[in-house]
């Protein structure tokens, strides 16, 4: 309270509580630090008190709202004025939060025990440890999914629940993962003991863009899941479950509609036989300099330029290597990748080709920085890389659990033989002892013993081939060409775009 409303409010008190508290009658008291007129007096405003200020143009001593206008070397983040060199939740940007680190001449700098990940606002953000931060639960960018915590680096659902990717689910009752994730019960059903209820008579569950779960649907006439589920007949009827087309046109699964084949650039004379930027012209590709008519494949062609095609670069057919690009009709490395065996590589990431044309790491490791290490959840002992989660190398190099024993989340206790993970933390299976994710253990993928190679990754239980995208640093454009799905951050202090074989990231 500043001291001209002090003031108006101590001097109503005098007045109201005088001729109960012999204040003095209607003269003012010393405890007023302004101005103020004394009661009976005919003013009708008080003067600021000491300390206060009032703005040119203000009626009142209140602070203007305009922009926030900082000192030094300080600048606005919203409302408030920061040191980006210095603020941990502004370092080197505004946003740009360090976690649980510190920031140091705009940049963030990690404890001992904490591991630098990116953050989601860009930078780089201090995890508190990938064993126990949801947000970065084993790797950097590995978040855990919606009810869950981190456990030991392993995201631990609630009891009689399960991970899904996303969120947590009890299988024996959810409709969006009735018996496993990928069930989703269609529209009205309900999930009893892991089982949708049976759709009406003639049809099955299809869901909206295909695969399992979604609304019931007769295949036989149904033109979004015509034969099948997600086989859309696009712009035609579903007759016995087959996509009839009006007079004229054909029905290519490719585009999932009707298609003109005499003047559809996509599909020209043909289903897929596409004309790429030219047009199509009585079935044919009709092609604009400087464009070329090339062959695509299956009778097809398509109009491209032979000076920038990496498919066609220089003539019709000549393909250019992995991480190539075409320039002025020459196959050439962009980005920095160095060439190996007639591809391009990245020398700094490529485990097939890690520091140095082909020394590829071991299995159990992955490149970073042009070396080879362990990957995560393992560790360097007198064998090499092992995992740190078995009954010989529990939480640590030669940490033996005794007969009987199980290492769950990195420490030695007794199993359980009774129970269906045989007494692992929830989420986690029994594999000969070790307590293993199964959706994500490179050793453990899928099924116990089924480990992946040094290419390779394990993304809800699959394992999944992946490379690095060569002269590309984020994912942008075509940064995979075309093989699978760009991810950040694959490993631990990997700062490059890998392409993951499938549609989604570990």
């Amino acid at each position: 309270m500043n001291g001209r409303v002090a003031s108006y409010l101590f001097g109503a008190c005098l007045v109201v509580a005088a001729p109960l508290m012999g204040c003095g009658g209607g003269s003012n008291n010393n405890a007023f630090t302004g101005s103020d007129a004394s009661v009976g007096d005919g003013a009708t405003s008080d003067s600021p008190a000491a300390g206060d200020s009032i703005a040119t143009g203000d009626s009142s001593p209140t602070a203007d709202t305009g922009p926030v206008v900082c000192s030094g070397s300080q600048v606005a983040c919203g409302s408030s004025c920061v040191d980006l060199a210095s603020d941990t939740g502004n370092c080197g940007a505004c946003g740009h939060s360090c976690g649980a680190g510190t920031c140091v001449s705009g940049n963030c700098a990690c404890a001992t025990g904490q591991t630098q990940c990116p953050s989601a606002t860009g930078g780089v953000t201090c995890s508190s440890g990938l064993l126990t931060d949801p947000n970065n639960c084993g790797a950097c960018g590995h978040a855990c999914p919606s009810g869950s915590s981190c456990v030991g680096g392993v995201c631990a659902c609630p009891t009689g629940q399960v991970n899904c990717g996303t969120v947590c689910a009890d299988l024996s009752s959810s409709t969006a993962a009735c018996g496993s994730c990928s069930t989703k019960c269609a529209t009205g059903q309900q999930c009893v003991s892991g089982a949708c209820t049976a759709c009406p008579s003639g049809e099955i569950v299809c869901g909206v863009g295909g695969g399992s779960g979604g609304v019931c649907s007769n295949t036989q006439t149904d033109p979004n899941n015509c034969g099948g589920c997600g086989r859309v007949c696009g712009g035609g009827t579903c007759t016995g479950g087959v996509c009839a087309c009006p007079s004229g046109q054909i029905y290519c699964a490719g585009s999932g509609k009707c298609v003109d084949p005499t003047s559809d650039p996509a599909n020209c004379g043909g289903c897929g036989r596409s004309c790429g930027s030219g047009t199509c012209v009585s079935g044919q590709c009709a092609c604009a300099a400087p464009n070329t008519n090339c062959p695509s494949g299956g009778g097809g062609s398509i109009c491209t330029n032979t000076q920038t095609d990496a498919r066609n670069c220089g003539t019709c057919g000549n393909r250019c290597n992995q991480g190539e690009s075409c320039v002025s009709g020459g196959c050439q490395c962009t980005g920095g990748g160095t060439s190996c065996g007639g591809a391009c590589v990245d020398v700094v990431v490529d485990p097939n080709n890690c520091g140095s044309c082909g020394n590829g790491c071991n299995d159990p490791q992955y490149c970073t920085g042009g070396g080879c290490v362990c990957r995560p959840s393992e560790g360097l002992c007198a064998g090499g890389c092992v995992p740190l989660n078995t009954t010989q190398d529990c939480g640590a190099c030669g940490v033996r659990c005794g007969g009987g024993e199980i290492c769950n989340l990195g420490k030695c206790q007794a199993g359980n033989p009774g129970t269906a993970n045989g007494g692992c933390s929830p989420g986690l299976r029994n594999c000969n002892g070790a307590c293993v994710d199964l959706a994500t253990d490179p050793s453990n993928c899928g099924s116990c013993g089924n480990a992946v190679a040094n290419d390779e990754v394990c993304v809800n239980g699959r394992t999944r081939a992946y490379r690095p995208a060569v002269g590309y640093t984020t994912c942008s454009g075509a940064a995979c060409n075309g093989f699978g799905t760009c991810c950040m951050n694959l490993f631990p202090g990997q700062n490059a775009p890998m392409c993951v074989e499938g549609g989604s990231c570990p």
